[in-house]
């Protein structure tokens, strides 16, 4: 559908202008200046409403991906893959018929908490207790209001004013400070100064900061929920105070607990199976390393699991027996199985928390690594119960979820019609587990990692997926790991970057200088971690114990990469690092090695607009500018201005231009 061509003034042929002044009626605004103004401003809201139209063509909402199209055995949405999108645009969809695009353009937004006080946190669930809709000022009549959208009705413009808003230009990378930001339905109509013509509702910021939405690159969603309170053991600094927090775990049945990080403890000793044994012989128990790539279990998980006794990664003493540790192939087997015994309710109820807490985070792009599910019925069964929970909490944020299927079945991702595949396709382990490839032995054990997939097998795969257009991804962190991964895409890619796909590769924290201009030159895109050089980069590190001084110093080279010119999207990998991408932004500031920091701009960079393209999704999503879908995140101060992030905090977080989260 071709945009109707608009008069000087912005407004479409054929329109109604009843609502303009007649001749000798006085103008509601006065002074002309004012005029050209409001009319300049309306011109700007339809053009974006054709913009919208355009778009939506080319990208279908995400919602649909999680809300229906799952149903029917295909998925929509941005994630939809080109070969799928004619099969979308049905009669009555918003991407072809203008009474959809207002249909989605229908209202429901409450007014900005900005200047509120005296209420405790909510989120979407709680607000929607209490919305405020246009027409539907009075709370009880919330269930009408509900009504009215979903007729179709559209909001009046919401024009953000009197604060700091921040717009990325994409050509310089720059970000360009304007005083207000006006919202319809669910888009970004215009940004500017003095916008608040006629009725536009005017939302006054304070002075506060408005930046794009957050987006996390790599989230592992039920294991971040679960791990949330008391079954965290992050932040213990001895043995002695891991077997106290053991002792003190609570629980049915079932102890399932994780996060320690053992490279940390000032004692110098390993977590081990004796406090599970001596609290809980008769449960079954397990403890999961920070980077999942290890576990502890006791003597009754052990038999309940049956693994085979030849499986590799059971870790046995002298005497051959098991020490209740497990690595490789015994570690995910083990977790996978516990993970799946949870009941269903409990899983669920994770899941809420961790989107929750994503919201409070301001965090509301989240790329959900799906691992340990082999048929596409079994990814289908858990996007669709994920994405159901997702809709609980805000219809609006089931559609900010990009799945990632952790498969190297890439006709399981073409059939769900997803533009990507993998994420954590693991090529090796982690360093603190000592299961990174690393070209030279880690220094307290000899070993080297190991690979888990044939040169073979990984070219296959990336082949696979640049021959159905579709990005595919792996996880490699050593050195090993990652010359596979580039060999493999440069493969498939015939030495030269691909115009339809961008392969990916997760965490990438041992890229030599050569191997950065490699991925440069092929387009490799990287979702990185710069919470991992926060919490293991510094002296006497996990990094420098494992690796020695040498190669600790050439770990995560974040401003290395940016300047080549890759796209680096930013996440937490959580719940190996905490769910706070304003932490993984100041870790960019703050990297160990100085000359490996990047600035204020850049990290946001990272968390926003790099982490849309590597969802595919930059052109609705990611940045401030008119067309972009209403993703905001409220700051209570100027991060750019002060060149930190460590004092920031989150006040709200919209989505489609409604607010999900308000900490007021």
């Amino acid at each position: 559908m071709r945009a109707r061509r608009a008069r000087r003034d912005g407004r479409p042929r054929g329109e109604d202008r009843s609502a303009r002044p007649t001749a000798g009626r006085e103008h509601p605004l006065r002074g002309a200046g004012r005029v050209r103004r409001a009319r300049a401003l309306d011109g700007r809201l339809r053009r974006g409403d054709d913009a919208l139209r355009q778009q939506r063509l080319h990208a279908q909402h995400l919602a649909d991906q999680a809300a229906g199209v799952l149903r029917r055995g295909k998925t929509g949405g941005d994630n939809a893959h080109p070969r799928r999108r004619r099969a979308l645009r049905r009669p009555g969809h918003a991407g072809t018929d203008p009474r959809g695009v207002r249909a989605r353009l229908r209202g429901g937004t409450p007014r900005s908490p900005a200047r509120r006080s005296g209420k405790r946190s909510r989120t979407a669930a709680e607000l929607g207790r209490d919305r405020r809709h246009d027409g539907a000022g009075d709370p009880r009549r919330d269930g009408a209001g509900d009504r009215r959208r979903a007729r179709g009705r559209v909001t009046r413009p919401r024009a953000f004013t009197n604060g700091r808003i921040y717009a990325l230009d994409p050509a310089t990378g720059a970000y360009r400070r304007h005083r207000e930001l006006v919202v319809q339905g669910a888009q970004i109509a215009a940004l500017g100064e003095d916008l608040c013509g006629a009725g536009v509702e005017r939302i006054d910021l304070a002075g506060k900061t408005l930046l794009p939405a957050f987006a996390d690159s790599h989230i592992h969603l039920t294991d971040t929920g679960w791990f949330l309170g008391e079954r965290s053991l992050d932040g213990l600094a001895s043995y002695a105070q891991f077997e106290r927090r053991v002792r003190a775990l609570a629980g049915g049945a079932t102890i399932f607990a994780g996060q320690y990080d053992d490279a940390h403890w000032s004692d110098g000793r390993e977590a081990d199976a004796q406090p599970l044994e001596a609290a809980f012989p008769h449960r079954l128990a397990m403890l999961v390393r920070i980077d999942a790539h290890s576990c502890i279990v006791n003597r009754k998980t052990l038999a309940w699991l049956d693994l085979p006794p030849g499986l590799e990664g059971i870790e046995r003493d002298a005497a051959g027996v098991p020490t209740g540790r497990l690595f490789l192939e015994a570690n995910w087997r083990a977790q996978t199985a516990f993970m799946a015994a949870l009941p269903e309710h409990e899983r669920r109820a994770a899941e809420r928390r961790a989107l929750e807490e994503a919201l409070r985070r301001g965090a509301l792009h989240l790329h959900v690594q799906l691992v340990g599910f082999e048929s596409r019925e079994s990814f289908a069964a858990e996007m669709e119960a994920m994405g159901a929970v997702a809709r609980a909490i805000a219809p609006e944020l089931a559609g900010k979820i990009h799945w990632k299927l952790c498969t190297m079945d890439v006709a399981i991702a073409a059939d769900l019609g997803l533009p990507y595949v993998g994420g954590d396709v693991f090529l090796d382990g982690s360093i603190g587990s000592r299961t990174a490839a690393v070209g030279e032995p880690y220094l307290e054990s000899g070993g080297y990692g190991k690979l888990f997939h044939s040169d073979a097998e990984v070219a296959a795969y990336l082949r696979a997926a640049e021959g159905r257009g579709i990005s595919a991804g792996v996880h490699a962190i050593g050195d090993r790991a990652l010359a596979q991964a580039i060999a493999a895409i440069e493969a498939a890619l015939g030495g030269r970057p691909s115009q339809r796909t961008r392969h990916f590769i997760e965490h990438a924290e041992m890229l030599s200088p050569e191997q950065i201009a490699r991925c440069a030159l092929l387009g490799i895109h990287l979702s990185m971690q710069p919470q991992f050089d926060a919490l293991w980069g510094g002296d006497g590190s996990m990094y420098e114990r494992r690796l020695g001084r040498t190669r600790k110093r050439a770990m995560n080279r974040l401003a290395s990469i940016v300047r080549s010119g890759i796209v680096a999207a930013g996440g937490d990998d959580s719940p190996v690092c905490r769910l706070a991408p304003l932490e993984g932004m100041e870790a960019c500031l703050t990297h160990h090695e100085p000359a490996e920091r990047l600035d204020a701009e850049q990290a946001l960079t990272l968390y926003t607009y790099n982490a849309a393209r590597l969802g595919h999704a930059e052109l609705r999503t990611g940045r401030l500018a008119p067309g972009q879908a209403a993703d905001l995140v409220i700051l209570d101060r100027d991060p750019l201005a002060e060149r930190s992030f460590a004092a920031a905090q989150v006040l709200e977080t919209w989505g489609d231009g409604r607010c999900l989260y308000d900490r007021a």
